[in-house]
C-alpha cells in the first residue's frame, strides 16, 4: 500500500496543475472510454468495424498507433480473419468469474495462436507482432469497466506508486495494480476540489465527465512527467 500521507501531499500541486490552462492536458482516457461505452457490442455482426469505432479519438492515436506499434490495426485484421475465435477470447477477457490475471494472460496467448494462423495464410505480410501484451490488453479492461480497471501505461503505475511511499511496488501482480488505482480514483474522485475542475475542462472538450479510474491515469501521467519530487 502507499503511503496516505504522501498522497495527500502531492494534492495541492495537482489541483494546481489541472487548474492552470497553459499546460498541455489531453484527458484522452476520459474520451477514449466514452466513444468505447457508446460503440462497443461485442454481439454486433461485424466485430471489426464495432471495434474500429470503439477504438477512436479526436485526440490522439498513441495508445494504439506509433512507429513500429499497430496494436488496433492487427486486431482487425485478425478480426476479418477469425471473427468468433476473437469475440471469444473478448469475452473471456471481460468475464468477471475468472481472475485478471489470468485472463490477461489467456488473451496474449490466444493471440499469440490466432496470429500464428494468420501468418501462415497470409505468408506475405511483414508484421512481426500483434502488439498485444499486459498494457494494451489492461486498457481493454479499463474501457469495459473503468471502474474497476486500470490502463498499465508502461510501468507508469509502478513508478507512480514508488513517488507515493509504496514497497516493494515491482513485485505487485497486475490484479494488485489494478486495486491501487481504484483506491487512488476514489481518494481523487472524493475530492471537492478536483471534481469541478475536471469536470469543467472535460465539456471544454465535449467529454462527458463520468466518476472513474480515467482520473488515476491522469494522476499517474502527472507524477511520472511533471513532479520532480
Amino acid at each position: 500500500m502507499f503511503s496516505k500521507t504522501t498522497f495527500d501531499s502531492h494534492i495541492p500541486d495537482f489541483i494546481t496543475f489541472l487548474s492552470d490552462r497553459n499546460n498541455q492536458v489531453d484527458y484522452l482516457e476520459y474520451e477514449i472510454q466514452s466513444a468505447w461505452a457508446k460503440h462497443w457490442n461485442i454481439e454486433d455482426i461485424n466485430l471489426a468495424e464495432t471495434y474500429e469505432r470503439s477504438l477512436k479519438s479526436q485526440i490522439s492515436n498513441r495508445l494504439w498507433r506509433s512507429s513500429d506499434h499497430e496494436p488496433k490495426a492487427i486486431m482487425i485484421h485478425l478480426m476479418e480473419f477469425e471473427r468468433e475465435f476473437v469475440r471469444m477470447i473478448f469475452r473471456d477477457l471481460f468475464d468477471e468469474s475468472k481472475a485478471v490475471d489470468l485472463r490477461m494472460q489467456r488473451f496474449v496467448y490466444h493471440c499469440d495462436q490466432i496470429f500464428e494462423d494468420y501468418k501462415k495464410v497470409n505468408k506475405l505480410t511483414k508484421v512481426r507482432s500483434h502488439y498485444h501484451d499486459n498494457t494494451m490488453v489492461s486498457l481493454y479492461l479499463f474501457l469495459q469497466n473503468p471502474s474497476k480497471y486500470l490502463y498499465l501505461e508502461s510501468n507508469l503505475m509502478q513508478s507512480a506508486l514508488t513517488k507515493l511511499g509504496a514497497k516493494n511496488q515491482a513485485s505487485l501482480s497486475l490484479e494488485s495494480q489494478h486495486k491501487m488505482g481504484t483506491i487512488i480514483a476514489k481518494f481523487l474522485n472524493d475530492n471537492e476540489a478536483i471534481t469541478p475542475i475536471i469536470t469543467k475542462n472535460l465539456k471544454d472538450r465535449g467529454i462527458p465527465y463520468k466518476k472513474n479510474n480515467a482520473i488515476t491515469c491522469l494522476f499517474v501521467k502527472w507524477l511520472f512527467q511533471y513532479k520532480i519530487s
